[in-house]
């Protein structure tokens, strides 16, 4: 059940987002997402250290994307560097997840050359497990590319499926709870913090079998005219997963 704003838009925001394989935050199923024909080649140098060398065609050859990343170990903690070259821009950039005390930690970055304009994007999240029911994560995103001013949001590429954020400030909360062996209640709070708009996103899944899942949720969106996801649609929805 939906109301009446352009479900076209959610769909075509589907088609962008990271460098290869583009993931929609408001996207309820994420078991399985968009994929892109690659030839990829890894070397490993040890039990934590390898590097990876990826070369993806579009276009019928006529561009291509390309780009290489090393990984190891460093105090207890993965860390990796990356460079490339994506949709003809240079990329550098990196990620890294380990603990703080009891707590994950973990972050990742690029930054993308665009003429004399470099836009830099990043994400640094916390996660700690409660109790044996209870899991919680915060995640902090920061889209150099974005606009702190609604009124110099870039829509039409956010329509055109060339980005998938309009803001340059994001905070995710989320939390997962085991009401039953078989039932967990996840819950997602995604807040746009630059215009105050955000979205709530709950879900219950049953487990059925050993590989059948049932789950239903609702996007409940908020915010002002003209506010980023104030473009989402409100809507509920049922999911069945087999795995075989």
């Amino acid at each position: 059940i939906v109301d009446d704003i352009d479900l076209e838009l959610l769909k075509r925001r589907r088609q962008s987002g990271n460098v290869l394989n583009p993931i929609n935050p408001a996207n309820f199923d994420k078991v399985e997402k968009d994929g892109a024909d690659a030839a990829a080649v890894k070397y490993y140098f040890g039990s934590f250290t390898d590097l990876e060398v990826i070369y993806n065609p579009e276009d019928n050859f006529r561009k291509s994307n390309v780009g290489a990343r090393f990984r190891t170990n460093f105090a207890e903690y993965d860390v990796s560097v990356l460079c490339g070259v994506f949709d003809r821009k240079a990329v550098i950039g990196g990620d890294f997840a380990g603990n703080l005390f009891t707590a994950g930690l973990r972050g990742e970055g690029i930054v993308r050359f665009e003429k004399d304009n470099p836009v830099e994007r990043y994400i640094v999240g916390l996660d700690y497990q409660f109790t044996p029911k209870l899991y919680a994560l915060i995640e902090y995103h920061f889209n150099g590319e974005g606009k702190s001013n609604r009124s110099s949001y870039d829509v039409q590429r956010l329509l055109d499926a060339e980005i998938l954020n309009l803001a340059r400030q994001y905070i995710a909360v989320s939390a997962t709870y085991q009401l039953h062996p078989l039932v967990m209640a996840v819950t997602t709070l995604n807040a746009n913090l630059d215009d105050g708009s955000r979205f709530f996103s709950p879900k219950v899944t049953y487990s059925i079998s050993a590989n059948i899942d049932l789950s239903a949720g609702g996007l409940l969106s908020y915010g002002s005219e003209q506010s980023e996801y104030w473009y989402y649609p409100t809507s509920i929805y049922v999911n069945g997963t087999l795995y075989f």
